[in-house]
């Protein structure tokens, strides 16, 4: 490509022709937006978000599908662009009826990632999940009690049952992070030389303590009582937040360096002009302890108390006198906690008096409940009028009765009276809690002002403030929580306190004080109750988990904790419940990105929107197309990437949508469920369907690895949760591009299952029993000679190259000739010219002229092969079945009959003179033989066949790959195989010879360890066999053969067959908990990562290490990789024959099926089969 000059924004640019806008404009930083391109595609330009001016041209152009030419002048974002890219925004997301993010995390006013953290503990990630909860909430052992959860009101599962319980599941963590030896602590940054005053320790200040000491801010917390706490300690009640559990949560947040004092009050002990003095930032969170009188006759009675001052009282330990008859004015939580409290201190009769009926008191439904199981009395549309005394001391109470007019302000019903119905009940104590108010007055008085200015204030006394910032009208002064909503609920107190501390950590670094804007969140409906409820139809109904709790009777007479929280079982079982309502790709979605930078307002896109049903009938890959923008790049790839095309567009307009043809469901087509159109979705309208965990929302650990199933040697990324694999996408590799298959994509599915082998076990009087590793390692040295005593060592390629040298020692100690596999398949290629790999590397697929592929091969190197298609290679593919390349190969021959059609070609190329003569002369010694032999035993086939067609291809391409794996056709074929790539040319030259691939990790190890496929089995007296279950095939009676022994050591994952009839169980390691490397079958050594910790406290080279005489250091074995390039022995030097060889002509072929002894391969196997039900 030949280098032009363009001018992109003004400024001159030196670029290559042939390169699109997009691409020019991404090499120079200048991001342009878009929905539909994809660097393995052509463009396509279907979102029309990435377009731009360009000089001389008619309106907008697609910087995707654009090139660039030499003088070209280009715009790439101004007022005009600006505008046409959000309204392309506005039209894809008119039609996109989906949630980005859970309406349960839009009801929590601290904004807690609640579908994320139930599915943690759903995973049994219980440190995660605490970790995620205080990056929003720094008291969930508290929160989790007494949360009104607003969440669940809006929880979707309202529509199947009953809501997740979602504040009890966070109780659930919090306390088994507490009970924990380490419990969690957040990171702290260094610090910042910055002090800040905090008056008042309620939850709004200990919380903004919590969030400014993470980023390293000194913090002092002032507080007026004689403990911190505020109105968790001093309003709300023993039983339902015991304070032992508030000062655990208190000490957290002391251990950041937060330094609390305690008995100093603000006017009291010190002034605003003080703290501004000494401290960089300050922030008011007094709360509202100010109680609120009746404002009737009798209040002066003895008897009659005010709701917050009677709590604080009772928390403080003060004697208080209870009435046998306590009637409670108010509907809130303070008059229930206050009633409550009565009832447990003596009050034979507690009465909560409420103007309003009961769905409109505004405490908690279940606190509520809660009262009338423990025998309280509502009397509702009822009000105070006058209260009644006899000798100064309250004697009971005038109430009217009221009726409901039309609603007022706060959307409930106006109480109105009822004229002339006046009563009175008999009650000697009367507690208040109608409301409370911040006692801020003396913050207007002298001394309170800064640079001469004066907080302002409301009418309600409370702290006037910019809701965006939490800051006031005094620069370095903030406030949050109660003192500046009034009376609100805690969890609302500690959202202030998270915003406040963010703009006072700007403040105190200097930074310009704007509000940043919130991310777009597409909703299906602002309220549930406006949800379509079909849409949750196909959903089961399951029981809420039952809270364990004490019995009335139990609890009525103390302030012991009724609830007494989930078992394990039930909190997991209940985040099962969980529906996941928000998009699992929500923090990473282009699409709501470009819609937050350009300010897209959800109730401007007004208009129609399909509703589609979601399709979750496939196994493995849930299909919404209610979020599809229909930007194509699925129906692409799955067409011209990964040559099946099963996806494409259906219907027309506004209708259009993506699916298989008809509407068929997608496990009826010719899906190969490799869940690349998963990967390459950017909204979330494909995705992964788990059958073992969840998957949510949150910032995931991505490991790259090499796959341990079969020999091309994908690249991947895993992300490990605890002790599971949650997800797996692929990853760029050398071999594998940025493409996976099914085993690798969802195979690990199969492993999650609950039954592997954790602990060693011995055989004890018949029976295999479980024993410590210190029992299994007494008794392997105490019976180690065993092996001595003609044994043979058995293992398979799913250990990597470091595991399997431990295994070739312990082979070299005890059976030096006996080193076998039952899974290795027998290879022309190892057997007979000592190839431990494949002559050609894989990339030969680009510099051949033709690929000739003989039976099946793995989906990825599928890919490659179709790559090259595209690129103008000849393609013949010779299969037992049909396929994909059917419709794809220049010739496509179905039989089983390799051998013979390979006969013919070798034939075809000798008779019209096609063969390479001079690379025969060099590397044949028996030609003339050879020949004779096929011109006598090659059948002349019917020229109606395509057999003619393949042969006549095949000799007019100069340079040839012959692609098979050994672990499907017969060591006769590939004899074959052989010969005719050495009628063709030199094998092991760039884009001519033979790609011999395999169905195992790591057979090129074995085979470069001189472990043997089982031609018989040996007649031996024990065995040692690692990670291979013979009886998967019982052809050779090997059930007899492994009675027979003597003695038998089996080490697999899972406790198989044959591990059932041996002496010793070991537990192995999968490659997931393995590290090391494997070895692919173009010699490419790659690096495999651990990924989770071995389940049974043990890595295979410290399991094997018990059968040697040193204790080797897995460490001293790995490779360098920081250090080191990976090495691939194919780029240091191609396998060509050395020596001349002799054709051997098979006239008849021995048929091979591929021999599966791993248990692992076989269960994804398995879990394969789901896609044929």
């Amino acid at each position: 490509m030949s280098e032009i000059t363009i001018k992109l924004n003004g400024k001159k640019i030196c670029t290559e022709s042939g390169k699109t806008i997009l691409e020019v404009a991404k090499k120079n930083n200048i991001e342009i937006p878009t929905l539909c391109n994809d660097k393995y595609l052509k463009p396509y330009g279907s979102c029309w978000v990435c377009l731009v001016q360009v000089k001389g041209a008619k309106g907008f152009v697609t910087s995707c599908g654009t090139t660039v030419q030499e003088g070209m002048e280009i715009e790439t974002d101004n007022d005009d662009i600006h505008c046409a890219r959000k309204m392309a925004l506005e039209l894809l997301l008119s039609d996109h009826y989906a949630d980005c993010v859970a309406p349960c995390n839009l009801a929590c006013p601290a904004g807690i990632n609640v579908q994320s953290y139930i599915a943690l503990i759903s995973n049994g990630e219980y440190r995660k999940a605490i970790s995620l909860i205080k990056e929003k909430l720094p008291f969930p052992l508290t929160i989790g009690r007494v949360c009104p959860a607003p969440c669940e009101e809006q929880c979707r599962r309202n529509i199947v049952d009953e809501p997740i319980a979602i504040r009890q599941l966070k109780r659930f963590v919090a306390d088994k992070d507490i009970q924990s030896e380490f419990h969690y602590k957040p990171e702290i940054k260094e610090w910042t030389g910055k002090k800040v005053a905090i008056v008042g320790s309620g939850p709004s200040g200990l919380s903004a303590a919590y969030f400014l000491a993470k980023q390293g801010h000194k913090c002092v917390v002032y507080e007026a009582l004689q403990k911190s706490g505020g109105m968790l300690r001093y309003g709300i009640p023993e039983y339902r937040l015991p304070k032992d559990i508030l000062d655990k949560e208190i000490s957290l947040i002391e251990e950041l360096g937060v330094e609390i004092k305690n008995d100093e009050k603000l006017g009291r002990d010190f002034t605003l002009q003080y703290l501004s003095k000494e401290y960089d930032a300050i922030y008011l969170a007094m709360g509202a302890h100010k109680a609120i009188s009746l404002r009737i006759p009798g209040e002066d009675l003895d008897g009659y108390y005010l709701g917050i001052d009677f709590l604080r009282e009772i928390a403080m330990g003060r004697d208080i006198k209870i009435g046998k008859k306590v009637g409670v004015i108010g509907g809130g939580n303070t008059a229930i906690d206050s009633a409550r409290t009565a009832l447990r201190l003596g009050a034979e009769q507690v009465y909560i008096i409420y103007r309003r009926a009961e769905e409109q008191m505004p405490a908690e439904k279940l606190e509520i409940e809660y009262s009338k199981k423990e025998g309280i009395h509502l009397e509702l549309l009822r009000n105070p009028t006058k209260i009644l005394g006899t000798n100064g001391k309250v004697s009971g109470i005038e109430l009217i009765k009221m009726k409901l007019g039309e609603p007022d302000e706060s959307g409930r019903r106006r109480p109105i009276p009822i004229e002339n119905s006046e009563y009175t009940i008999e009650i000697d104590m009367i507690i208040s809690a109608v409301s409370q108010s911040p006692d801020t007055k003396f913050l207007t008085k002298e001394n309170y002002s800064i640079q001469d200015r004066y907080l302002d204030l409301t009418k309600w006394n409370t702290i006037v403030i910019d809701e965006k910032t939490q800051r006031t009208n005094i620069d370095k002064v903030f406030a949050g929580g109660d003192v500046t909503r009034g009376p609100s609920t805690v969890v609302e107190s500690i959202a202030d306190a998270r915003k406040a501390a963010f703009y006072i950590d700007k403040y105190l670094k200097g930074e310009e004080i704007i509000p940043i804007d919130e991310k777009f969140n597409s909703k299906k409906a602002e309220d549930i109750k406006d949800v379509d409820v079909k849409e949750y139809e196909r959903f089961e109904k399951v029981p809420r988990a039952k809270m364990p709790e004490l019995s009335v009777e139990e609890r009525i007479t103390n302030f012991n904790e009724i609830e007494q929280g989930f078992t394990d079982e039930q909190a997991i079982e209940e985040c099962k419940r969980c529906m996941e309502c928000g998009c699992q790709v929500n923090e990473t979605c282009d699409l709501r990105k470009y819609a937050t930078n350009y300010n897209i307002v959800l109730k401007d896109l007004i208009g129609e929107s399909n509703h589609y049903i979601i399709d979750d009938n496939h196994p493995f890959i849930l299909r919404d197309p209610n979020k599809c923008i229909n930007c194509g790049r699925c129906v692409r790839t799955c067409m011209d990437i990964q040559g099946v095309g099963v996806l494409g567009f259906m219907y027309r307009g506004f209708s259009t949508i993506v699916g298989p043809e008809f509407g068929s469901p997608l496990q009826e087509t010719d899906c190969e469920s490799c869940g690349k159109c998963i990967t390459v979705c950017p909204v979330g309208a494909l995705t992964e369907k788990t059958i073992y965990h969840k998957l949510a929302p949150y910032e995931r650990e991505k490991i790259q690895t090499t796959c341990g199933i079969c020999g091309t040697g994908c690249q991947l990324y895993m992300e490990p949760a605890d002790k599971k694999i949650l997800r797996t996408t692929a990853a760029e590799g050398i071999v594998s591009d940025n493409n996976i298959c099914f085993f690798a994509h969802f195979g690990y599915e199969a492993l999650q299952e609950n039954d592997r082998l954790v602990n060693p076990m011995i055989r004890r009087e018949g029976t295999l029993k479980t024993v410590s590793w210190q029992e299994a390692e007494k008794y392997i040295k105490e019976n180690i000679e065993k092996l001595s005593d003609n044994s043979a060592i058995f293992t398979s390629g799913r250990m990597t190259s470091e595991e399997l040298s431990i295994v070739n020692k312990i082979a070299e100690r005890f059976s030096p000739e006996r080193k076998y596999s039952f899974s290795i398949p027998h290879s022309f290629l190892n057997e007979k010219l000592h190839f431990n790999y494949s002559p050609n590397p894989i990339s030969d697929l680009e510099l051949t002229d033709i690929i000739l592929v003989v039976g099946q091969l793995s989906h990825t190197l599928g890919i490659k092969i179709l790559s090259a298609k595209r690129q103008g290679k000849k393609l013949i593919v010779i299969s037992p079945e049909d396929n994909k390349f059917k419709k794809l190969a220049d010739v496509f021959i179905k039989t089983d009959d390799y051998g013979g059609l390979l006969n013919y070609v070798a034939k075809y190329l000798i008779i019209n003179r096609k063969h390479n003569v001079s690379a025969i002369t060099r590397n044949v010694n028996n030609f003339t033989e050879y020949n004779h032999q096929v011109q006598k035993g090659v059948a002349n086939y019917n020229e109606d066949t395509k057999y003619e067609e393949c042969a006549k291809l095949f000799a007019e391409c100069k340079k040839s790959i012959i692609i098979y794996s050994e672990s499907r056709i017969s060591r006769d074929v590939q004899q074959s195989i052989f010969n005719l790539a050495s009628l063709k040319g030199d094998i092991g030259i760039e884009g001519e010879g033979i790609i011999s691939t395999s169905e195992i990790a790591n057979l090129r190890a074995l085979q470069s360890l001189n472990f043997r496929p089982i031609i018989q089995l040996p007649n031996i007296n024990s065995a040692f066999i690692i990670n291979e279950d013979p009886l998967i095939d019982n052809k050779m009676n090997v059930y007899n053969w492994l009675n027979n022994l003597e003695f038998l050591i089996v080490m697999d994952s899972y406790l198989t067959e044959t591990a059932r009839m041996a002496n010793v169980v070991l537990p192995s390691a999968t490659f997931a908990e393995s590290k090391g490397s494997f070895i692919s079958d173009d010699g490419t050594v790659q690096e495999v990562k651990q990924i989770l910790r071995p389940i049974s406290g043990k890595s295979n080279i410290e399991v094997l290490n018990m059968f040697l005489n040193e204790n080797i250091n897995e460490n001293s074995l790995l490779v360098n990789w920081e250090n080191d390039t990976p090495y691939s022995y194919n780029k240091q030097k191609r396998l060509h024959i050395e020596k001349k060889v002799d054709l051997q002509f098979m006239l008849k072929h021995s048929v091979s099926q591929f021999r599966n002894y791993d248990i692992i391969r076989k269960r994804i196997i398995k879990l394969e089969q789901k896609l044929k039900v």
